[in-house]
This record gives C-alpha cells, structure tokens and sequence, in this order.
C-alpha cells in the first residue's frame, strides 16, 4: 500500500494529495481568479498614484495602504512611506517580485490569455514618479480644506438682516 504525500497550496490554502493536477481542477482555478483579481485590484489601485502622487499625513493612512502579495507571500507595509503606495510600487516594481509572480503564474496554473505583466510595475514608471513627487508641496504648505456647508443659503433679504430700529422721533 503507498501512501501519498500531501502537498500543500497556497492558492487555496490547503493540503491535497492531487499533485499538479490539483492546479486544474475548478476550485482551485475559481481560487486562483479571486486571488488574481485581488492582486490586480491592488496594482491598479497604486498606478493610480503613479500619475497622482500624494503625501501621506498620519499612521491611519499608512496602515490602511499594507498589501500582501500573494506571488512574494510577504507583506509590504507603508509604515515608513511618506508617500501613498510608496513600498507597494517599489515592490511591484522589484525584479524579485517579477520572478516570483512568474514562478507563481506557472505553478498554480495560469491561463495563457492572463497578462502577467499587468501585475508589475515598470522602471520607467517608478522614474518618472519619482519626478512628479518634487512638485508636490509639503504638507504644510498644502493650502487649507474648507468645510462645505451642508445648509442651503438663506434666500433673505437684507432688510431682515439690519437690526430693529424704531422709527426717528420728530424734531421739536
């Protein structure tokens, strides 16, 4: 009798003992889109920044920029980044992350119709970001948000404004 060893994957984030033909089964493949959505949900979200850069101004901002790769299995976090999607554009821009999701790609079973490259970030990119940042003003140099008033404005006139006079006493 031959036991089977269990391979574990990441992609659905449990053992089997399929082999690589677990790949091509519809759970793992209906998996792996939801995975890749995510993934390039997120890539487009920071190209977003590429063409608008913008500063960040406290830690709530830092925090709720963290990404996790699912190609690198590793979290990139923005807790040192002055700018929006700093550490995730220099990471999706890396020759590291590039392998990974390639390598990613292949074993879990990719289509061949998925644009790989739409989940990298390019060099000539991440230049000319690194440009566009120099004409943003520092924070406190950004001119001050003013609130807008939820109230319509009162259709008045301005004799309701001037206050109540009584009429002049004659002269004597």
């Amino acid at each position: 009798m031959k036991v089977e060893a269990f391979q574990y994957c990441s992609v659905c984030r449990r053992n089997n003992t399929e082999g690589r033909q677990h790949r091509y089964k519809s759970r793992h493949q209906e998996v792996l889109q939801k995975v890749l959505d995510r993934v390039l949900l997120k890539v487009r979200d920071a190209r977003f920044f590429l063409r608008n850069p913008r500063r960040l101004t406290g830690p709530d901002e830092r925090e709720q920029n963290a990404f996790w790769c699912n190609f690198c299995d590793c979290k990139v976090k923005e807790t040192e980044s002055e700018w929006a999607s700093e550490k995730t554009l220099e990471h999706l821009g890396g020759k590291d992350h590039e392998t990974c999701a390639r390598v990613f790609c292949k074993a879990n079973g990719v289509r061949a119709e998925v644009d790989v490259d739409a989940f990298f970030v390019s060099q000539a990119d991440l230049i000319n970001w690194r440009r566009k940042r120099a004409n943003v003003p520092e924070v406190s140099q950004q001119a001050p948000v003013e609130p807008i008033s939820t109230h319509p404005p009162h259709s008045t006139t301005s004799s309701a404004l001037e206050p109540h006079r009584p009429p002049p006493s004659p002269p004597p």
